[in-house]
């Protein structure tokens, strides 16, 4: 795996499950185990990521909002690969071009353009050095509330953050809590009617302390849950 380069994940197809229950989660991850590892082996490998790398994966959590995936991942590969990403301020309207694919692409622009001049491999706090702080604090949660302090004002909020600390192997012990995972939680009988509508980071961390509890009475790891939960409504494994 060339660490450097950003290439277009491979959505591992897993089908969908139509009925969601504790024995189906549990068939769906032993079934689905190999294709897990592989995902979780690849983001643990960014570890070692340089950090015009880790910014690319920074830009794709920035762009997925309220966006596909899919599509996000496209577009970080392309504006990689040209070079787009490593001058995006003289390059702006290429930026500007390619983001029209997603939703809110004038904000996402300028998010991308801050960030970049704050994290970027020349920027004011470089993302590899960043990480290095990790080891500093008692919990991933603890660290992830932190960089999320430090990011303000690129767009990422405790969702983006910690789908960007999973997706380079800093994973272990958070939750990513989109509208598919809480579908998942609500269809297992983890959240209630009415415990699964997010207006606030307090309504976030609720729920993800909820996520965790179940993840542990499970003992499935929090960062394998949250694959095995998005796939089987989605129908792939993705990041």
């Amino acid at each position: 795996m060339d660490l450097e380069l950003y290439r277009p994940t491979k959505p591992l197809p897993t089908g969908r499950l139509s009925v969601l229950t504790r024995e189906e989660l549990l068939r769906h991850r032993l079934e689905h185990r190999n294709a897990v590892k592989r995902r979780l082996e690849e983001f643990a490998a960014l570890k070692k990521a340089s950090a015009t790398r880790l910014f690319y994966e920074l830009c794709y959590c920035i762009l997925t909002p309220q966006s596909k995936g899919l599509v996000c991942d496209r577009i970080v590969a392309d504006l990689a690969g040209r070079g787009v990403l490593l001058e995006p301020v003289t390059r702006r309207g290429e930026l500007e071009v390619a983001l029209q694919r997603t939703r809110f692409w004038r904000t996402k622009t300028r998010h991308i353009l801050e960030a970049w001049r704050r994290f970027g491999p020349c920027g004011e706090e470089p993302l590899d050095a960043l990480l290095r702080e990790a080891g500093c604090f008692q919990s991933p949660v603890d660290f992830r509330d932190w960089l999320r302090e430090r990011m303000r004002g690129v767009g990422v909020g405790l969702k983006e953050t910690s789908h960007f600390l999973r997706n380079i192997g800093y994973g272990d012990g958070l939750a990513i809590i989109d509208r598919h995972v809480i579908r998942c939680l609500a269809e297992l009988g983890v959240l209630g009617a009415a415990e699964g509508s997010i207006r606030s980071e307090g309504d976030y961390r609720r729920v993800e302390s909820m996520a965790a509890a179940f993840s542990l009475r499970l003992q499935i790891p929090l960062a394998e849950l949250d694959l095995l939960l998005w796939s089987a409504k989605t129908g792939y494994i993705f990041k």
